[in-house]
């Protein structure tokens, strides 16, 4: 949402009320596509089932390098000591940095049960839309398959804004952590074929800074595969833009928006200072068994997203609605293109969820359609 005044959003949910009717849509209208999307769908499921069953154990005999608890300053050192394609176990309890740790080569850095980072020495968490220089704790710099797994990331006392980038980092794995603290959790600056699996994120609060902050962000990255996270507390749980990866089996709780399929800002500076926001819009994601319990939005498809699908998601006690298809809109003070061409499956125990459709090329099977007649597309 190009130059977004998350402040106007955040008004804007406060003044907004609708009416939604109750009348279902068929059940089961004939669909070429679904064989296609069932078939992706068992891919990506497989593949995420595989991701559950990688978590390491942290006290493998085969760790080149072990950190030990207490240590200060020390992982630089230690995945430096590691080399290439080496490993560094991360021992339970704390160990404290005072500033970016940077990863410039492929390595897995995994903790065991209890494995604490503490950062101190990062930006501060902003209060309000502008410019923003994402200057993480763990940054994945120019570096292909890495790991990053285990670990409870937080900050020393107050709140930063980045935990994890990757940029230009792909086939990086980020599985298994607790993130608190970050405006941002984690942000992905460049990283084809991602994983992103089984992480605990809580944000700030989803009325911080407006609700400029996102827990899962793809800015830059294809066929990025999200799967079986906890998000929550945040303005965006899970921000997914460019192309064709996979959103599955996430519970997003407690945000303004759970899934957010739109145009990420180009509000960032990355530590190389160059700017980063979507390349390109969400197209070709695909959403499937995610879990979104009080949001404003469970799914919120807007400004150009297109060509996505939305496949047997729940959604509870939405403030607004389950799932908004957005049109052409101003809402944000400024006009956004319609979001178009998406596909929606919500029939047999899902027909409750109630789905506004103000956008063309829509293709809805079961759910509870608001009548846009008594509550108009905005």
């Amino acid at each position: 949402m190009k130059k977004l005044s998350l402040l106007l959003f955040a008004a804007m949910l406060l003044l907004f009320a609708c009416q939604k009717d109750t009348t279902p849509t068929a059940d089961n209208p004939t669909d070429p596509k679904l064989a296609a999307i069932e078939a992706r769908l068992a891919k990506a499921l497989a593949e995420a089932d595989a991701l559950l069953a990688e978590k390491e154990d942290g006290a493998d005999d085969r760790a080149n390098v072990t950190l030990p608890a207490g240590s200060n300053n020390g992982l630089a050192a230690a995945i430096a000591a590691a080399g290439p394609g080496g490993k560094v176990t991360v021992a339970s309890g704390n160990h404290y940095e005072s500033g970016t740790v940077e990863i410039t080569f492929p390595v897995k850095i995994v903790g065991q049960s209890g494995a604490v980072k503490i950062f101190s020495g990062l930006p501060a968490a902003v209060s309000a839309p502008g410019l923003t220089g994402l200057d993480p704790a763990f940054y994945v710099n120019g570096a292909d398959d890495v790991k990053i797994s285990g670990l409870k990331i937080k900050t020393s006392g107050g709140d930063a804004i980045c935990g994890i980038l990757l940029q230009d980092a792909p086939d990086a794995k980020i599985l298994d952590n607790k993130l608190t603290n970050f405006q941002f959790p984690i942000y992905l600056a460049g990283a084809d074929d991602a994983k992103i699996s089984d992480n605990d994120i809580q944000g700030l609060g989803s009325g911080f800074a407006g609700g400029f902050q996102y827990g899962i962000t793809v800015a830059e990255g294809v066929s990025v595969l999200i799967a079986d996270n906890e998000v929550s507390q945040c303005g965006s749980g899970i921000f997914p833009c460019h192309t064709n990866g996979e959103a599955l089996r996430n519970n997003i709780n407690d945000n303004v928006v759970g899934i957010l399929l739109c145009t990420s800002p180009a509000l960032f500076e990355l530590p190389d200072g160059s700017i980063s926001g979507a390349v390109e819009s969400s197209n070709l994601w695909l959403l499937s068994n995610n879990d979104a319990n009080g949001n404003t939005w469970g799914y919120l498809v807007i400004d150009g997203a297109f060509d996505n699908v939305l496949f047997k998601n729940q959604a509870s006690n939405s403030a607004l609605y389950d799932i908004e298809l957005a049109g052409e809109s101003s809402r944000f003070g400024f006009p956004m293109p319609t979001s178009m061409n998406s596909t929606v499956i919500s029939n047999g125990n899902l027909n409750h969820i109630i789905i506004k459709d103000c956008a063309p090329g829509s293709v809805i099977i079961g759910g509870t359609l608001v009548d846009t007649n008594a509550d108009p597309c905005f």
